[in-house]
């Protein structure tokens, strides 16, 4: 029997999956999010209008958009995890790169995960 917890995720899932995430906001709205942190995810962005970029973020997001590019041709319709401006693994299956990160060890690294369109 699944936990309130992992009903709850599942719950979370679908609901943002059907693009329901305003919806979900307020529904999980009076939870305390240090019981289950996962809840942290629907929080709303804390992005500033007309900040500056933090240093060395603009370089970082131009290698990593220059990866991405390049990525088309070599990992066209797979999910790919990159470290810094560097595809570190790729998998067709977003489940099994996660899980082959894990066991490697690497999930602690600051990693972005992408999906290549396969077009």
């Amino acid at each position: 029997m699944a936990s309130l917890e992992e009903a709850f995720q599942r719950l979370a899932g679908m609901m943002i999956g059907e693009g329901k995430l305003v919806a979900l906001r307020e529904a999980f709205s009076g939870m305390d999010s240090s019981k289950m942190p996962w809840l942290r995810v629907l929080e709303p962005p804390r992005a500033t209008p007309g900040a500056k970029a933090a240093p060395g973020s603009e370089d970082l997001f131009r290698a990593m958009n220059a990866a991405l590019k390049a990525a088309r041709t070599t990992h066209a319709g797979q999910w790919v995890a990159l470290h810094g401006g560097t595809i570190v693994d790729a998998d067709v299956s977003r489940v099994a790169l996660h899980r082959r990160l894990e066991s490697q060890g690497r999930l602690g690294d600051e990693l972005t995960f992408a999906r290549i369109p396969p077009w």
